[in-house]
């Protein structure tokens, strides 16, 4: 293990102090099937990639099969967090991403959005405050409900509809492509 690290490009990570810096995500989560994908091209990192071009996908980095679309949920404003997280040991490393989220209303759409996708193997796509758009999954590590919960709310001013966790066990994807939604035949 000596030397491992000896060619490993290193930056800085600036930020200027009087530059605004907020959180949260766009009210648009969109999704597809891992099955519906055609192609996902990965960037290709080698000992010289820069830290953007480490997790950034190229262009037309997502194709997907003919007659298949991304599609949407509108999720709850400010109730939504993506996380880029390590998990492992110490000197093994590896990523995931979670993102909890919130959709709105306890209605029948959203209860047979649950019921369909609780095991579907899916890419999701989310744009954050700045409107860089970040991916979770990937083909070989596609994401997946880890928990979902439906509830009505007990009280008038509580909040209803499906909280959960989506996490995918790979690292988090800048997209720079636009996102086309195909309205619903």
């Amino acid at each position: 293990m000596a030397n491992c690290f000896e060619d490993t490009k290193i930056e800085n990570v600036d930020h200027c102090p009087n530059d605004e810096s907020v959180g949260g995500l766009a009210v648009d989560l969109f999704y597809v099937p891992k099955d519906h994908i055609d192609a996902y091209l990965l960037p290709v990192v080698t000992p010289s990639s820069k830290y953007v071009e480490r997790i950034s996908l190229p262009a037309n980095a997502i194709t997907l099969k003919a007659q298949k679309s991304w599609k949407k949920i509108s999720v709850m404003v400010d109730e939504n967090e993506l996380t880029s997280t390590l998990v492992g040991n110490k000197g093994n490393k590896k990523s995931k991403v979670e993102m909890d989220v919130l959709i709105p209303n306890f209605t029948a759409k959203n209860i047979g959005f649950q019921d369909a996708h609780k095991n579907t193997p899916m890419i999701f796509a989310v744009a954050d405050s700045t409107g860089q758009k970040w991916v979770i999954g990937t083909l070989n590590a596609p994401a997946q409900f880890e928990t979902s919960d439906a509830k009505t709310g007990k009280k008038y001013d509580d909040n209803s509809g499906i909280t959960g966790k989506i996490s995918a066990n790979t690292k988090l994807y800048a997209l720079q492509d636009d996102i086309v939604v195909e309205p619903d035949v």
